[in-house]
């Protein structure tokens, strides 16, 4: 009942056969329609109004005193406070655990700038509970009695809020099931943070929560997203590097290759060398996630191979030691160390500084 639930009540009643009073109730409950809370016309006599007297009437004529616990659970759904106290002292534990009850037998169609005055009312009842303060800062309270409504309508529609109220609400709990509702949850709004360009890495951190199937999702959509720029392709590498995701790691540095010779070759092919020498002058973070790659996986990228008959066209030092540096690992990988030897013997008095950090 406090949680809302009309139709477990409905069940439950359902199995008390001879019970007039049980049956009563039963089909004052079948009568209720939630789809009442949501017409927005304006009714002189609305629905909700209507049934809540049936109730009222019902109680009044003593329909339901031949059963204590049916009096006791329609007194509760009519809103009278001794029963009220007597739920938030004995069914539940926190006072906002009963605000959507409180809400829902008070006023069915509360707007937001009454919810302060019902959280208050609401809060009221757990006077007699032993831990509850009032001097004792509640955040719940201050939530529902803010006058600025943007700030709720903002934690609805933010979803980085969300998260973390969500992670607020149900990280509490060690339970496995509870954990699981955890992950569920966690899991929705990666999708959703996701989207999001300044996001996204929030959004990788979560799944790394959520243990070894977020780490599963988390590898293949790394191989799936499209990266913006060098900046994220670095802030990726790194989350690769901290949770060992090594094919993600080789598809990033694929990635990244294929894109900034791709840009060369263009650049090239279009008589463009102002944009070659800019490409190559803007290859510092391109470097920095290729030497953050293994020399295994340097050895699987392909795209190189495609740059075999431009290399030496193009006159760069820097793209000269790195395609050297591949076919080098290549050979080691594939056994044929004879091949590999002379492509490690680099020379060249103009070996740029770059390709010597990398080198070492």
């Amino acid at each position: 009942m406090i949680g809302c639930r009309l139709d477990i009540c409905i069940d439950f009643l359902a199995l008390l056969k001879n019970d007039k009073a049980a049956g009563r109730f039963r089909n004052l409950l079948s009568s209720f329609e939630w789809n009442w809370l949501l017409d927005e016309a304006k009714a002189r006599f609305p629905p909700q109004n209507r049934w809540k007297h049936e109730l009222s009437c019902l109680l009044t004529s003593g329909a339901f005193d031949s059963n204590k616990n049916v009096l006791f659970l329609a007194q509760l759904l009519h809103g009278d406070r001794k029963y009220l106290e007597r739920a938030a002292s004995a069914v539940v534990s926190e006072w906002w655990h009963l605000m959507p009850f409180y809400v829902f037998v008070k006023n069915f169609t509360v707007t937001y700038n009454e919810l302060g005055t019902l959280a208050h009312e609401c809060r009221d009842l757990f006077k007699t509970v032993a831990n509850c303060n009032d001097e004792e800062f509640d955040p719940f309270l201050s939530i529902l009695t803010m006058k600025d409504i943007s700030v709720l309508q903002n934690l609805m529609s933010n979803p980085w809020l969300s998260v973390h109220l969500t992670d607020t609400l149900l990280h509490t709990d060690t339970e496995s099931t509870v954990s699981r509702k955890i992950h569920r949850v966690f899991f929705a709004h990666f999708c959703i943070l996701t989207r999001s360009f300044s996001l996204w890495e929030i959004g990788a951190n979560y799944l790394i929560h959520c243990g070894s199937e977020g780490r599963l999702r988390l590898e293949s959509h790394i191989e799936a997203m499209h990266i913006e720029d060098e900046a994220m392709a670095e802030a990726l590498m790194r989350i690769c590097e901290e949770q060992e995701l090594d094919d993600s790691k080789a598809c990033i540095v694929n990635t990244m290759t294929y894109r900034f010779f791709s840009g060369i070759l263009f650049a090239y092919l279009s008589g463009k060398c102002t944009q070659i020498i800019y490409y190559i002058r803007c290859s510092c973070g391109f470097c920095r996630i290729v030497w953050q790659a293994e020399k295994d996986k340097l050895a699987t990228l392909s795209a190189l191979d495609h740059m075999a008959d431009y290399v030496a066209e193009l006159g760069s030092h820097s793209l000269a030691f790195l395609f050297n540096y591949y076919r080098f690992h290549r050979s080691l990988s594939a056994g044929d160390v004879r091949s590999g030897v002379p492509v490690s013997l680099y020379s060249g008095c103009n070996f740029s500084s770059c390709s010597q950090k990398g080198s070492i």
